[in-house]
């Protein structure tokens, strides 16, 4: 005799905005097994006084239950979803195939075609994470995404743009390229706060930057009071080490933020579960705790992230991820776009170096170069160690506002 086939309802609740789970068990060791299972899942589901449970209608949630609770009977528990869910799912489905013309404002560079399916691929779904190789033109495609937001309707000024120190400028140049006629400030100094209130519509500011902003107050923090729209992180790698004050107020400005774009050539850079701030910054509802990402989708099922053992995806559950992955990550290979790609260029910068900051730079220059001995070998021919100049030249290139020579 077959296994009864227990049904697990999902229906979208008008009231409360969140998908309502219910079942036909009337079994007590069935109704447990289904809540192990709920518990399993990344978002986290809340049981009500009055007994149904509800979690946050998330595309990541409605995968977990269809792969959980197969629809086809397969199991013994069998996923149903409503036909206002099943309304909600078709148009997620639809709308994450990320199918589309270009309806933004067009670019002054005529863009690559995967530069103009990522920007339709930001437009379409608002919160997306572009991990095209490095190299690839994801600046661009960012931009241009923004222009599709806009003309979409979802409108994406005010904007921050979250990046390293070193590429600012970059930034800033690539969008005098693209879209000269937008309004872009670097926010940096000791007076940029001002800058808060300008008519800006993008900030571009450094990790280190918006670590400080963001400070500890929160919601009182001046950028999370700025009300951004968007916020871009760039180098979203940068977020991997989640329990650093980097990445913990990122993820907190994330919160505040519509729509959140991340750009990566190295989403993963020690273990799939290094994956999870990035995650966590784009969808924080689905992805509110790490250690359940991490046992669900991940080889490193233990607790002390610090010390656990490099791993990837666990094959069992890798299916599953990639579904949910759907129309919210696009990675291009560097190798498939090659003949678009235009020819490498090379810029050299010259910077003037004041005076009392010179006298530094040539002593150390002359600490640098090896001497030969002299005639009576008194003095051994010794010259900085590679790594010593590197040191060097780092301590006087991040604080030469502070030389002084004697």
């Amino acid at each position: 005799m077959s296994e009864e086939t227990v049904e697990v309802f999902g229906e979208l609740d008008k009231v409360s905005g969140k998908i309502v789970i219910l079942t036909n068990a009337t079994n007590d060791w069935d109704v447990r097994d289904i809540g192990i299972m709920l518990s399993l899942m990344t978002p986290k589901f809340h049981t009500t006084k009055e007994g149904p449970v509800l979690v946050p209608v998330s595309w990541e949630a409605v995968t977990q239950l269809a792969h959980t609770f197969p629809p086809d009977g397969t199991r013994k528990f069998k996923w149903v979803p409503g036909e206002k869910l099943s309304k909600w799912i078709i148009d997620e489905i639809i709308r994450r195939s990320c199918q589309g013309d270009l309806l933004g404002e067009k670019p002054n560079r005529p863009p690559m075609d995967h530069q103009s399916a990522g920007a339709v691929a930001i437009g379409l779904n608002g919160t997306f994470l572009l991990a095209d190789e490095p190299g690839a033109g994801k600046t661009t495609a960012v931009l241009m995404g923004m222009a599709e937001l806009a003309a979409r309707g979802k409108n994406p000024w005010p904007a921050l743009v979250v990046c390293p120190a070193a590429v600012i400028d970059p930034w800033l140049e690539e969008l005098l390229a693209v879209y000269p006629h937008w309004k872009a400030m670097p926010y940096r100094g000791p007076n940029r706060k001002r800058l808060l209130r300008s008519d800006a519509q993008l900030l571009v500011m450094s990790y280190e930057t918006m670590r400080n902003d963001m400070g500890d107050a929160g919601n009182d923090s001046v950028l999370t009071k700025f009300k951004p729209s968007t916020v871009v992180f760039d180098e979203a790698h940068k977020l991997a080490n989640y329990d650093t004050k980097q990445s913990v107020r990122a993820r907190r400005l994330a919160k505040h933020v519509p729509q959140v774009i991340c750009a990566t050539g190295t989403p993963i850079t020690k273990n799939a579960g290094n994956f999870w701030p990035i995650l966590n910054s784009m969808q924080p509802e689905a992805y509110p705790d790490q250690d359940r990402f991490k046992r669900r989708y991940t080889l490193d099922k233990g607790q002390d992230y610090g010390h656990a053992p490099p791993g990837g995806l666990d094959p069992m559950n890798e299916p599953e991820f990639r579904d949910i992955m759907r129309g919210t990550m696009r990675r291009v290979a560097k190798a498939d776009i090659m003949k678009d790609l235009p020819p490498k260029t090379y810029q050299t910068r010259w910077l003037e170096i004041p005076a009392r900051w010179r006298v530094a730079y040539d002593e150390m220059e002359e600490d640098m170069l090896a001497h030969m001995p002299d005639e009576d070998e008194s003095n051994a021919m010794t010259a900085m160690s590679m790594l010593a100049k590197m040191t060097r030249l780092r301590q006087l290139a991040c604080s030469a506002c502070n030389v002084e020579h004697y």
